[in-house]
């Protein structure tokens, strides 16, 4: 909703920097003009100039130009008093109302001329970003799901495989099964407490090896 709110905010700050030097020098036409061509924008659902008495200076639909505004809002006076933009989002839609101002570094400066009403559906925005976040989402769930899945196999490799090796050989010497040395990789290229192990065992199969020989010799 802040990314969405901000990006129509944008929109409505080009809007207002335009249609304030048009009512400053009252260039009625030029401002009909601009917010004819900018309501043909995707996101944009209504703009109005009306001047302080609530006369319509120029709207998206040329036909009230004239009339009397066809609706209050309280955001109006608030933005005229407070002299400053104010917004409210209200069902999908966010609304700005500034104030417009006479010519720039004069002494009119500071008198209000009129309000600038700027109405945007930040529906599709907010669509975007929440597609844009269930997908980030789903990324970040399969990057662990295959990181985990990686470390599960080094781990079945490098440890796992190699213990089942060890207990294996055991088995078969337990039963009776003439035993053999047990061929066991090092992990990384290096020794480590797998590899003791396997040795270890080999060696007593060595020992029992010898044992045997030295029984049938006698």
């Amino acid at each position: 909703m802040p990314g969405a709110k901000a990006r129509a905010e944008v929109l409505s700050n080009e809007f207002e920097y335009a249609v304030e030097i048009m009512a400053a020098e009252n260039d009625f036409f030029s401002m009909q003009r601009l917010v004819e061509k900018s309501s043909l924008l995707e996101d944009v659902i209504q703009i109005i100039v009306i001047d302080t008495q609530n006369n319509v200076l120029a709207h998206t639909n040329y036909k009230l130009i004239g009339q009397p505004l066809s609706f209050t809002s309280p955001m109006i006076n608030e933005s005229i008093v407070q002299h400053r933009k104010v917004s409210q989002i209200v069902e999908g839609h966010v609304i700005f109302v500034t104030p417009l101002h006479g010519q720039i570094y004069t002494n009119e400066y500071q008198d209000v001329i009129g309000t600038l009403w700027v109405e945007i559906d930040i529906t599709p925005t907010i669509a975007l970003t929440q597609r844009l976040f269930i997908i980030v989402t789903l990324l970040a769930v399969a990057i662990s799901l295959l990181f985990f899945f990686g470390y599960y196999l080094t781990v079945k490799s490098i440890i796992i495989d190699r213990l089942h090796e060890v207990e294996v050989g055991i088995a078969r010497h337990l039963q009776g099964s003439l035993p053999s040395a047990i061929m066991i990789k090092s992990s990384f290229g290096s020794e480590d407490e797998i590899n003791t192990l396997a040795q270890t065992y080999n060696y007593l199969i060595t020992s029992c090896r010898i044992v045997e020989k030295a029984k049938d010799r006698t």
